[in-house]
């Protein structure tokens, strides 16, 4: 994957801004302000894009990714802004702004945390760009982000992504199981909807 030749963060027109954890969409690229944390979805793109999202996140807002692994699509990661400290295949890392992508195989476990103290932005790609951006877009684009039930869901529809578990990834048969039974069974109850999301229905 080649170095980025600058920070700027990538703006396509038909884009999704939404607010961390996504009570509301923000009504343009003006309205993303430093202090608000927010993703913006990069649906605009070009088809040949894998150009995912972008997190924006101030420095008072902590976020933290668990560990995980996909079982199909690699993934890249660049710090555009500040620092994200990550945990990968058991290595620990931190990744900072100019420095070069971080690359995610299939079956990599991987975590990240973007800590208290500084403003971060972050840029994500992937193999199944279109994918992955469909499943930032239901797991952002809702009131509240989800709970143990809504990550079951939405990694049962996403069909590439697995919790790390003891053994993971290649003895991983509990989060296999865990994802493709209890998450089939939330996302057929509507259980990864929140309170207010399924008092709209």
């Amino acid at each position: 994957m080649a170095t980025a030749t600058t920070l700027t963060p990538p703006s396509y027109p038909g884009d999704s801004h939404l607010r961390i954890p996504g009570q509301q969409p923000l009504s343009s690229s003006a309205s993303l302000s430093d202090d608000v944390p927010h993703v913006s979805i990069h649906h605009g793109a070009d088809p040949s894009s894998t150009d995912v999202l972008t997190l924006s996140l101030p420095a008072d807002f902590p976020l933290s990714v668990p560990p995980h692994y996909h079982m199909r699509a690699t993934e890249w990661m660049k710090v555009l802004e500040g620092e994200v400290h990550g945990v990968v295949n058991g290595k620990e890392l931190v990744m900072r702004a100019g420095e070069d992508w971080l690359e995610v195989p299939p079956y990599t476990v991987h975590s990240f945390e973007k800590r208290k103290g500084g403003r971060t932005v972050w840029l994500e790609r992937a193999s199944d760009a279109e994918g992955k951006r469909k499943f930032f877009q239901e797991c952002f684009g809702r009131r509240e982000l989800p709970g143990f039930l809504g990550a079951m869901a939405l990694f049962y529809r996403d069909g590439d992504t697995l919790p790390s578990m003891p053994g993971a990834p290649y003895t991983n048969v509990f989060g296999y199981l865990l994802v493709n039974v209890v998450g089939r069974l939330a996302d057929l109850a509507g259980l990864d909807k929140s309170i207010e999301d399924r008092k709209e229905k």
